[in-house]
């Protein structure tokens, strides 16, 4: 059953790289081998849409919109490269007028080996009786012979990666990217760093995003909500509360899931963006799947509506990415093995949150707990049918366990038979020989070459807390110590003392909400 469409906003260009990250997990879970189909509890329609280019090619792209800066694409086109791009690279090169012109021409910016490999696959699967012939191939310095398929090779990106494009494995539709053409990426003259420097890009681009919006909103027959990414340190928090306020006042029904990644997350280990933004995309694609799969009775607003009562909308999310499992367990047996405390296998990825919180509510969502050769040829020959059956049965024991352990807080919960996919590009945090406790899977060699470290088991746990009251207290406290009178930025672009003063006020006043769960007040 589908339960219905959600439209992605990525706004910003850190929530660019959760975003990318969050698609290529998204298609690497596609199931294109006619002898699985109907093994997966995933409904990608929910975030994907197919159309077709006027050549007749059938194709599937994420329901999206994404704002970013100029000169923050890298080898990635504006108009994408599904639709008409020869065309569109014609018109480029007709000048507008008669007189004399002069072409200047920059060097283009290198693709890396994963964006070199996926180049040379899409055009053999494209072109299967064009391919080059062995010879050809052999001089080809940057080609491998041993890498049959990109999902089966570990690329050392860490170095190469400079904008979120260089590692995005899916096709996006043409109307997908927001280019704000006032701002350069990474300038340091003139950045756009300012709230009130998105508010008033907003008002510029306000119809180009508003015609996208639609093209989006009139494919879908039964549209859930929105998730937003939005970086709210810089100016796309002011593009992103504008985006906020025109959805609530046209599509007042829908859900909206608005989250603010950062780049620093609660790890005592350095991460990159690259890396950071993975683990987050991650955690956010299990968090998701409970109205994002084919056997869910949980829309998004009956979710998001069961965690944010009395008025509380701040959620926080835990993850535990990989779980510490052997592969041959079951449920049963991983649940036995935390003794009672769920969350000594997660850790908090939300700024500002205690690892432990007293709750209000919870939503636990497990994915891929059973990954035994036994369990996966059941899958294989199971029905839809059979498959709901055995799902619901691990839902009822994991409902068990959060009843009888965590008796105090509202606690709901999801289990996906589908493991989480973390192919290349996801950064290769796994080792092929290690287990998810440290330990050697095994010794023999035979066995090791079967092992497969791209579908792990994960969990996540979005929750109510008190957690969130300190950190809108904290917040808090930040925020009352700064005066916009001493940054002239505010003012020049229409941000008045009063204004301020209502916001901090709207925040005292949902930091209130949380008030009376904590012991320390």
């Amino acid at each position: 059953m589908n339960l219905g469409e959600v439209i992605s906003i990525q706004i910003g260009h850190y929530s660019n790289f959760v975003g990318t990250h969050w698609w290529n997990l998204q298609e690497a879970s596609f199931i294109y081998d006619p002898s699985k189909v109907g093994t997966s509890q995933i409904d990608h329609d929910v975030m994907f849409r197919e159309g077709m280019t006027r050549n007749g090619q059938v194709t599937y792209t994420p329901r999206l919109i994404a704002f970013d800066l100029k000169g923050s694409l890298n080898t990635l086109k504006e108009e994408g490269s599904l639709y008409d791009a020869e065309h569109l690279d014609s018109q480029d090169q007709v000048a507008p007028w008669s007189g004399s012109t002069e072409k200047y021409c920059a060097e283009p910016a290198l693709k890396n080996e994963f964006l070199r490999d996926l180049e040379r696959e899409e055009n053999e699967a494209l072109n299967p009786t064009k391919r080059e012939d062995t010879v050809d191939r052999r001089n080809d310095a940057t080609y491998d012979a041993t890498k049959i398929n990109k999902n089966e090779t570990q690329y050392n990106l860490d170095s190469e990666i400079s904008v979120w494009s260089d590692f995005l494995r899916t096709h996006w539709h043409p109307k997908s990217l927001c280019i704000v053409s006032e701002y350069m990426h990474n300038a340091t003259f003139a950045p756009f760093d300012t709230f009130s420097y998105g508010l008033n890009i907003y008002e510029k681009m306000a119809t180009e995003y508003e015609d996208k919006l639609h093209f989006f909103i009139e494919e879908c027959d039964h549209l859930q909500g929105f998730h937003l990414l939005t970086d709210v340190y810089d100016g796309f928090g002011g593009i992103g509360c504008k985006i906020i306020e025109d959805i609530r006042n046209e599509f007042r029904s829908k859900t909206i899931l608005n989250i603010n990644p950062f780049p620093i997350i609660n790890c005592p280990v350095p991460f990159s963006m690259y890396q950071s933004s993975s683990i987050i995309a991650a955690s956010l694609d299990n968090a998701t799947l409970p109205y994002r799969s084919f056997y869910s009775y949980f829309t998004a607003d009956h979710l998001y509506d069961a965690l944010t009562e009395a008025g509380r909308k701040i959620l926080s999310l835990s993850t535990g990415l990989p779980l510490p499992i052997r592969d041959d367990a079951c449920l049963t047996t991983f649940l036995e093995s935390v003794n009672g405390d769920l969350d000594s296998v997660l850790s908090c990825i939300s700024p500002g949150h205690k690892e432990k919180n007293l709750r209000f509510s919870r939503y636990v969502t497990l994915r891929g707990i059973t990954t035994s050769p036994t369990a996966l040829q059941e899958n294989k020959s199971a029905s839809f049918g059979g498959l709901q059956y055995k799902n619901n049965k691990s839902v009822r024991t994991l409902q068990q366990f959060l009843s009888k352990f965590y008796p105090s807080s509202l606690s709901l919960c999801s289990v996906i038979n589908d493991a989480c996919n973390v192919s290349a590009p996801f950064p290769p945090f796994f080792s092929k020989y290690a287990a998810h406790d440290g330990n050697p899977k095994t010794t023999d060699e035979n066995e090791q070459k079967i092992l497969d470290t791209r579908n792990i088991a994960t969990m996540t746990s979005l929750e109510s807390s008190n957690g969130s009251q300190n950190y809108l207290k904290s917040l808090l406290n930040q925020a009352k110590n700064i005066s916009i009178r001493r940054y002239h930025q505010f003012k020049e672009n229409g941000m008045e003392e009063d204004t301020y003063s209502e916001a901090l006020n709207n925040l005292s006043n949902l930091a209130e909400t949380y008030y009376g769960i904590d012991n320390d007040l």
